[in-house]
């Protein structure tokens, strides 16, 4: 495919489970660089992360439970640190949470 979102980054929600894996290896074939939160599958998202950077792209993944307020404001401040060495734009978000 071609890498038509390069430069372009990526934040999915619930990234491990469900549809996250697929969505984030699609943005990632394409250039986009990736954050995903996963809530306590580390493995599942260790192996999304390897298929992703698979792709070229700069990937993270971010430990968040997503129905806890403070986790939510955890994982924003994680990604806020590490968005100026990984990402250079957030393109889109994608949900995937229950």
């Amino acid at each position: 495919m071609s890498k038509a979102r390069q430069g372009k980054g990526a934040l999915i929600t619930g990234g491990s489970q469900g549809r996250g894996p697929v969505v984030a290896v699609s943005l990632a074939d394409q250039g986009t660089d990736i954050a995903f939160t996963y809530a306590a599958l580390s493995a599942k998202a260790e192996s999304v992360l390897d298929r992703v950077k698979v792709e070229g792209v700069r990937a993270i993944a971010i430990r968040c439970d997503q129905a806890d307020t403070s986790g939510r404001r955890r994982s924003r401040r994680q990604g806020e640190s590490s968005r100026s060495s990984c990402f250079r734009a957030l393109w889109t978000g994608y949900s995937n949470t229950r």
